[in-house]
C-alpha cells in the first residue's frame, strides 16, 4: 500500500475515555463527512487546564477532538479514499509519538506550552487558536500579578505597622531611659553640693588652726610613710606648708603646733613603728653571755 506508515499503532497516546466514547460506525463516507465538517471550539479548548497528546493533535487541524481522534481516524489514514485531515493526523502523530518517546514531552500539556512546543517544531497553529490562548495566558499572567502586587501591598502594610509598633516601644525605652539620666544628673548635682569644699575664710566664724587642722589630717592620713612616725610627718607637713610659723622642733613645738598634732596624730602611743629584729638561732657554740644579752633586749 502507498499509504503512510501507521507509526506507534500499539502506542496509547494519553486519552479521557470517559470524556467522549467513539460513535459507532454509521458508513464510511458519513463518517468522514462528520470529521470534515467537526470545527474545533477554540475559546473552549483554551480555557481548558491541559490538552492531551490526541486533543491537541486534532486542535492543529481546527477540528474537534471529541470528534477526531485516534481510534476513529487511525482506520482512514490509508483508506483508498482519505481526506487531507487524516493524512495530517497521521503526519503528526508520528511527530508526537517519536517526541513522547524520548521524553521531550508529556502526556498531558497546558495549552501555552503546548503550542510553544509545536511552534519550535514548525508545526502550523491556527491563527484563532494560538490567538485564544495567548489572550488567556495573559489575563491569567495579569491576574498572577495582581495577585502578587497585592501580597507585596500587604506585606508592606504588615511591615509598616510592625515598624511602627518597634518605633513606639524604642521611643518609650528612650523616655525612660532619658528619665532615669536625669534623676542620675540630679543626684550628681546633690552629692557636688555636699561635698565639702574647705572653709570660708572670710566668714566670722572661721578658725584657722581647724582649717589646718583638717587639712592636714586628709593629706597625712592618704600619704603617711611606713617606718616613719606620724608625729614627726605630721611636723614634717606643717613645716614645709607654712614656713612662716615659729617652727619649734618635734620634742618641743610652739602650742599651736603641739594642738594640731594631737588632734590629728592617730598614733597616740608616738614613736616610730619597731622594725623586728632578727633571732639568733642557738647553737652549741654561741656564746651564753651574749644569748643572755639578746634575750634581754
Amino acid at each position: 500500500m502507498n499509504g503512510l506508515p501507521i507509526e506507534g499503532e500499539n502506542d496509547e497516546l494519553a486519552v479521557e475515555p470517559d470524556e467522549y466514547e467513539p460513535l459507532e460506525s454509521i458508513g464510511t463516507y458519513e463518517e468522514l463527512h462528520i470529521i470534515e465538517r467537526a470545527e474545533a471550539d477554540f475559546l473552549h479548548w483554551s480555557q481548558r487546564v491541559y490538552w492531551t497528546l490526541d486533543q491537541g493533535i486534532a486542535l492543529l487541524l481546527s477540528k474537534d477532538p471529541h470528534e477526531v481522534y485516534w481510534e476513529r481516524i487511525r482506520g482512514y489514514v490509508n483508506f483508498p479514499y482519505s481526506t487531507q485531515v487524516a493524512q495530517a493526523y497521521g503526519k503528526l502523530r508520528t511527530i508526537l509519538v517519536q517526541a513522547r518517546d524520548i521524553k521531550e514531552i508529556p502526556n498531558k500539556m497546558s495549552p501555552a506550552a503546548f503550542l510553544e512546543w509545536a511552534e519550535r517544531k514548525c508545526l502550523a497553529i491556527p491563527q484563532r487558536l494560538k490567538q485564544q490562548v495567548e489572550k488567556i495566558n495573559a489575563n491569567m499572567k495579569s491576574r498572577v500579578a495582581e495577585f502578587g502586587e497585592a501580597a507585596v501591598d500587604l506585606v508592606k502594610k504588615s511591615l509598616e505597622e510592625e515598624s511602627v509598633d518597634l518605633l513606639k516601644e524604642k521611643d518609650i525605652k528612650i523616655r525612660a531611659l532619658q528619665k532615669e539620666c536625669n534623676a542620675l544628673q540630679k543626684r550628681n548635682k546633690e552629692l557636688e553640693n555636699l561635698q565639702w569644699k574647705g572653709f570660708d575664710k572670710e566668714d566670722r566664724t572661721y578658725s584657722k588652726e581647724l582649717d589646718i587642722a583638717v587639712t592636714l589630717y586628709l593629706h597625712v592620713s592618704k600619704n603617711w610613710q611606713e617606718g616613719k612616725s606620724i608625729k614627726q610627718q605630721i611636723f614634717d607637713w606643717l613645716r614645709a606648708e607654712y614656713p612662716e610659723e615659729p617652727r619649734g622642733d618635734t620634742r618641743h613645738p610652739n602650742r599651736k603646733w603641739e594642738r594640731i598634732a594631737q588632734i590629728c596624730n592617730w598614733q597616740k602611743k608616738g614613736g616610730a613603728p619597731r622594725t623586728p629584729r632578727k633571732v639568733l638561732k642557738k647553737t652549741e657554740d654561741s656564746d651564753p653571755f651574749e644569748q643572755s644579752r639578746m634575750a634581754k633586749q
